[in-house]
């Protein structure tokens, strides 16, 4: 890491605590520089506070709240393979989704849903 951007990394980290400090006092649990990005880490009540940290600092920073990343990625399930291709085959007629009753989920809070399961013709709900 060149002193250049160990010192930009620095001022970016200042600029976080002093807003974090502004904003909700207490919620900074922890700040670091990473490789590619400052890593933060906020309580998990502080998504509004992550928020404001990631409109301010778009990809400089790498944001936890609570447990959670954020922002939440909501289309992680896309990019996931679960099975080899011949046992997705052979389930190919069992299909299921989940719909949620918000588009939206900020971390560290909860959602309600349904679980939809179809197996042919007939349509599951849980």
């Amino acid at each position: 890491m060149s002193k250049e951007y160990a010192k930009e990394m620095d001022a970016i980290k200042s600029k976080v605590i002093e807003l974090a400090d502004r904003l909700a006092p207490g919620s900074l649990l922890s700040i670091g520089a990473g490789k590619e990005a400052i890593t933060v880490r906020l309580k998990p009540n502080a998504a509004e506070l992550a928020e404001k940290l990631k409109e301010s600092f778009g990809a400089t920073v790498d944001i936890t709240v609570g447990c959670k990343k954020f922002p939440l990625d909501v289309h992680f399930a896309s990019r996931l393979t679960l099975h080899p291709p011949q046992v997705v085959d052979a389930l190919s007629i069992l299909h299921a989704s989940i719909a949620m009753t918000s588009t939206r989920l900020p971390s560290g809070t909860s959602t309600t849903g349904r679980t939809l399961i179809e197996k042919g013709a007939a349509l599951l709900e849980g």
